[in-house]
C-alpha cells in the first residue's frame, strides 16, 4: 500500500506544479533516461529535454495562439490505476484540463500511460505516453467575465441577472480558483504563486513556526491536498529567504527583500482586481464571510 500511495502522490505531483506554475520544476519527477510521448503536442528523451520541455510549454501555447496571451492552464487528474512488480510499475489515468487565454478557454481531456522506476527509494516518471481525447474551444477567456449586462442568456434575460442567482458556494469557489491563478499570474516573475506569496508573508508579519502555518493555512491545506507547508519553508530556506531550525522559522535579509518585491505586485494586482470596491464593501464582504465560517464551527458544520 505504501507503494501505491507514493505512486499515487508522484502522479498528483505532476499536476500541482503545473497548476502552481512551477512548469521549471516538472523534470525533477523523472527519471535520467525518461521518455515522454505527448503526440502531436510534443515528445523528449531524459530528464534535461523533458524539464526544458515543459519549462518551455507556456510559451509554446501563447506562440501558438497569438490572438491570444495571458495563458493559465489548470490540470485535474482522475481514475489512477497502478500496479507495481518490484521496483518497476505502471499506472493508467484519465485526466480534464482548461487552457484560458485572455479572450477564450480550451477544455482538454485525455489518457495518460505511465511507467515508473524506483530510483534510490523513490518513485519517478520512467515514461508519459498521451492518449488525447478531445481539444474543445470555449469562446470565453479570464479577460471576458463578467459578460456584459446586455448578453442574452438561453431562456431570456441576461447572463448576469441569472448568475447572480447563483447560491454563495458557486461565487466563493469561483473567487478561490480566480485568486489561485491570477495571483500566480502576477507573482510569475518573482518565482511565487499564491500560496507560497502567503506563508512569506506569514513569515514577514511573524508567524515563525512550521505548525502555526499550518495552522494558520489549515483550509487551505485541504484545498490543496498537503500535510504541511514545511516543504514550502524548506524552498524558501534554499533561495536563502529563510533558516529553518525544526520547526523554528527565522526570516532573512533576503526574504525581506523578496516580500517586498512581491508585496508591490500584489498590492497593484489587488487594486486592478478590485477596481469598483469600495473599502467599506469589501471589509463589510470579508466580515460576513467570516460570520458564516464562525457560525458553520460552532454550530459542528466545519
Amino acid at each position: 500500500m505504501e507503494q501505491v500511495r507514493a505512486l499515487h502522490e508522484l502522479r498528483n505531483r505532476l499536476p500541482r506544479l503545473i497548476n502552481d506554475d512551477a512548469w521549471e520544476r516538472v523534470g525533477e519527477l523523472f527519471t535520467e533516461d525518461a521518455h515522454l510521448d505527448y503526440g502531436e503536442v510534443g515528445r523528449a528523451d531524459g530528464r534535461a529535454a523533458i524539464a526544458e520541455y515543459f519549462a518551455g510549454l507556456p510559451a509554446r501555447i501563447e506562440a501558438d495562439n497569438p490572438v491570444a496571451s495571458e495563458v493559465l492552464v489548470e490540470q485535474f487528474v482522475h481514475g489512477h490505476d497502478v500496479e507495481v512488480d518490484g521496483d518497476r510499475a505502471t499506472g493508467v489515468c484519465f485526466f480534464e484540463e482548461k487552457v484560458v487565454f485572455d479572450k477564450e478557454t480550451y477544455l482538454v481531456a485525455g489518457r495518460f500511460a505511465d511507467e515508473y522506476a524506483l530510483v534510490g527509494g523513490r518513485w519517478l516518471f520512467d515514461r508519459i505516453t498521451l492518449t488525447p481525447f478531445w481539444v474543445i474551444p470555449y469562446d470565453r477567456g479570464h479577460g471576458r467575465w463578467p459578460p456584459p449586462p446586455a448578453a442574452t442568456a438561453p431562456g431570456g434575460g441576461s447572463m448576469l441577472q441569472q448568475n447572480t442567482t447563483k447560491r454563495i458556494g458557486y461565487w466563493l469557489l469561483l473567487l478561490h480558483q480566480a485568486f489561485d491563478a491570477a495571483t500566480t499570474t502576477a507573482l510569475r516573475d518573482v518565482g511565487l504563486n499564491r500560496r507560497r506569496w502567503q506563508v512569506l508573508h506569514a513569515i514577514h508579519i511573524g508567524v515563525l513556526t512550521v505548525p502555526a502555518i499550518d495552522e494558520a493555512f489549515a483550509p487551505f491545506l485541504v484545498a490543496d491536498r498537503e500535510r504541511s507547508y514545511r516543504p514550502v519553508v524548506e524552498d524558501f530556506a534554499t533561495r536563502g529567504w529563510a533558516r529553518l531550525d525544526g520547526d523554528d522559522i527565522t526570516s532573512t535579509e533576503a526574504g525581506a527583500e523578496a516580500h517586498a518585491k512581491a508585496e508591490v505586485l500584489v498590492d497593484a494586482h489587488a487594486a486592478k482586481q478590485l477596481r469598483g470596491i469600495t473599502q467599506e464593501e469589501f471589509l463589510a464582504a470579508n466580515d460576513v464571510l467570516r460570520r458564516i465560517a464562525e457560525d458553520m464551527r460552532e454550530n459542528g458544520s466545519a
